[in-house]
């Protein structure tokens, strides 16, 4: 894999950095990038079987690392989000990461799985407008259950995401960051996507 087409964005969120790596993941095996990306930052070779994923939890995780690691892909493009070794421990930050390629606005999905107050929020918006909320709390939604886990319909799906922060059990909270790719992170898709990204940290 030529490490020059990937695009590398620190994200500053309210719990500590996020890193993320955007490629074009038409024509390789995505894992094998995020592997090497993943080595390279450990500063030793992670092979598939560091990977674990399971029936009972298949968020994949890298137990043997001492910082979170999430992905997501939407067509063509993958995004590896991972948060920084200096802070690992048993507080380090959980991530989960959400793209989504922007396609026709899918209002009945709001209408059926969203909360009251997010299906009023989009019908309340102009047509473009409401096709780019529609995605941007889906991508909040997403990130949400890949950060906390849960049961996705009633603990995400059905959550309304128009706050940027949500208190969870035992204290803790989940901060929302929605995060506009700079156009050359998508400079490498012929078809430039509109696309949104969310990242949801917690401790």
């Amino acid at each position: 894999m030529d490490f020059t087409v990937l695009k590398r964005l620190d994200v500053e969120t309210p719990l500590g950095v996020v890193h993320l790596v955007c490629f074009d993941k038409s024509g390789v095996q995505h894992r094998q990038v995020i592997l090497r990306v993943l080595s390279e930052v450990a500063g030793r070779t992670l092979v598939p079987r560091d990977i674990v994923q399971t029936k009972d939890c298949p968020r994949p995780a890298f137990p043997g690392l001492d910082f979170d690691v999430n992905w997501t892909h939407s067509g063509d493009i993958c995004v590896l989000a991972y948060g920084s070794p200096e802070g690992g421990g048993v507080c380090r930050l959980k991530i989960g990461v959400d793209c989504e390629i922007h396609k026709p606005k899918r209002l009945k999905i709001a209408e059926h799985f969203y909360s009251p107050q997010e299906v009023a929020h989009i019908k309340a918006q102009a047509p473009e407008a409401a096709e780019t909320e529609f995605f941007r709390l889906w991508c909040r939604k997403e990130a949400l259950y890949k950060c906390v886990g849960g049961p996705f319909f009633e603990g995400s799906l059905r959550r309304s995401m128009l706050v940027d922060s949500l208190p969870l059990e035992q204290g803790r909270t989940v901060y929302f960051c929605d995060v506009n790719l700079p156009e050359d992170f998508l400079c490498e898709f012929a078809d430039s996507p509109k696309v949104s990204l969310c990242v949801a940290v917690c401790r």
